[in-house]
């Protein structure tokens, strides 16, 4: 972020590195198995369709009224976007 997003109150949720700002979905931290941070990006890990029983999905541990999403994605064959707001 800038400068001047920090000062008007944005808040980056991913840097490339620590997954600090999420969490698994109906759990206290991040997911042990399931995910991983690679070169900057923030990864699925491929199992066999058992997705939701490898790691599952993840939330921010916060709850935003106004936000703004940006990313990119590289969907796993037979995968979805999975994004939900």
């Amino acid at each position: 972020l800038t400068p001047e997003e920090i000062a008007e109150g944005w808040e980056l949720l991913f840097d490339g590195e620590s997954v600090e700002n999420w969490r698994g979905v109906y759990k206290d931290s991040f997911p042990a198995v399931g995910w991983t941070v690679e070169n900057g990006h923030l990864v699925v890990l491929a199992s066999d369709g058992g997705e939701s029983t490898h790691g599952g999905d993840i939330i921010t541990k916060a709850q935003y009224a106004e936000f703004e999403l940006s990313l990119e994605a590289k969907l796993l064959e037979g995968g979805n976007s999975g994004i939900k707001y």
